[in-house]
């Protein structure tokens, strides 16, 4: 149970990851991008309910270094999403969540494109 809602969240951190890419190539519209997006956070918000849900053991715990970097990075995106919609989207980084300056497109601490 535990390696097959781990395999979903990276699929969903994928494509999470393609969309937002073919949005900033211009492929999809703006308001494709906001709804299959808003699709992807939501399924994964379940997946990572899910996964909190289960039993802690021993062999999880010893796995848990790697994919720790993802989860983390798809809440903060969920987290970011959510502001967004709420329309109090601050200068922040998504990937590492330091302040950046208006109209930057990269951040300045971790080098991650906005």
């Amino acid at each position: 149970m535990r390696d097959s809602l781990v395999a979903e969240r990276e699929r969903l951190l994928h494509a999470i990851e393609e969309i937002d890419l073919e949005y900033e190539l211009k492929k999809i519209s703006s308001e494709e991008h906001t709804r299959n997006r808003d699709i992807l956070l939501s399924d994964a918000a379940r997946v990572l309910k899910e996964l909190d849900s289960l039993p802690k053991s021993s062999s999880a715990k010893k796995k848990k270094t790697a994919p720790v970097q993802d989860e983390d990075h798809l809440e903060r995106m969920i987290a970011d999403r959510r502001k967004q919609l709420k329309g109090e989207m601050s200068l922040t980084c998504s990937h590492c969540g330091e302040s950046v300056e208006e109209g930057a497109q990269y951040c300045s601490h971790c080098g991650g494109a906005l």
